[in-house]
């Protein structure tokens, strides 16, 4: 079931793949895990077999694209912009979902048993391993925004 919650479809199709008469590809196949749009390029760098480059915040997820159920420890990691709500980042990992605001309040999310985010667990002693997991990813700093005239 797809929520609004930091979600964007992603759709990978490579050359010579084989195509259905109805246009999407015949090996389409979903992967559950979580990915982020600064992971694009370099997946590109790798699929297209360039040198790799060091200085890039993303991963390549070309085992993902290669094969969907593919282990996959990392987390997505949204940073939003200054001004939108006070949330500063969301930590997205394949169950939980966990929003660090600028002032320091949290939230943590179960996002199997609670897609809507209802039950806000941040507080449940049962899951400070899980947010002790999750914070770590945390960036140390923040980039600058751009700032549109």
């Amino acid at each position: 079931r797809v929520t609004p919650a930091t979600r964007t479809p992603l759709i990978v199709r490579l050359p010579g793949e084989k195509v259905h008469e109805s246009g999407a590809p015949n090996s389409g196949k979903r992967c559950r895990r979580p990915v982020s749009v600064v992971d694009l390029y370099p997946t590109l760098i790798d699929l297209c077999g360039l040198p790799q480059r060091d200085d890039l915040d993303g991963r390549s997820i070309a085992p993902l694209v290669h094969d969907p159920t593919t282990e996959w420890p990392y987390p997505a990691i949204i940073t939003h912009l200054p001004h939108l709500h006070g949330v500063n980042h969301v930590i997205r990992s394949q169950q939980h979902d966990y929003i660090r605001y600028r002032d320091g309040g949290e939230e943590l999310y179960d996002m199997n048993d609670d897609p809507n985010q209802w039950r806000n667990l941040v507080k449940s002693p049962t899951h400070v391993d899980t947010k002790r997991e999750l914070r770590k990813w945390l960036p140390n700093t923040n980039a600058e925004h751009f700032q549109s005239e």
